[in-house]
């Protein structure tokens, strides 16, 4: 649930920087990219993120075709977003559409701050299986 509040996250390097609504909730994702890099993601609409500054290359891979789609600096390597398919819409058996025409827009909460500069912390954390 995402509320009025917004948050800045920034690459390691500083070289991305972004804003989203705060939120309510986080997951871990334990995929093999994620594993690496050990994000914690937050979701919100895709017009809901707003994209500051990109002074460095954003590096794009996909595990497979049903697997999210991360971004990292390619930089620091630090990795910033994440699109993830709806797979609503797959388990509901609504066609005509890709999954990706919909997709759901994570970000990483562990390089955010709040409107005070504070780092964003989570009460919980659930663990998508990848």
């Amino acid at each position: 649930m995402c509320n009025h509040a917004r948050v800045t996250g920034r690459c390691e390097c500083g070289a991305i920087e972004w804003t989203a609504p705060m939120t309510d909730a986080s997951a871990a994702c334990d995929c093999h990219i994620c594993a690496e890099t050990s994000p914690e993601w937050a979701s919100c609409e895709t017009n809901d993120f707003d994209i500051v500054t990109v002074s460095a290359p954003v590096v794009g891979h996909q595990a497979g075709p049903f697997s999210p789609r991360h971004y990292h600096c390619g930089s620091c390597n630090s990795p910033v977003w994440t699109w993830t398919a709806d797979t609503k819409r797959r388990r509901e058996g609504l066609a005509g559409m890709s999954d990706y025409e919909n997709p759901i827009l994570n970000w990483n909460v562990r390089l955010a701050t709040d409107e005070e500069g504070a780092p964003v912390r989570r009460a919980s954390t659930e663990t998508i299986a990848a």
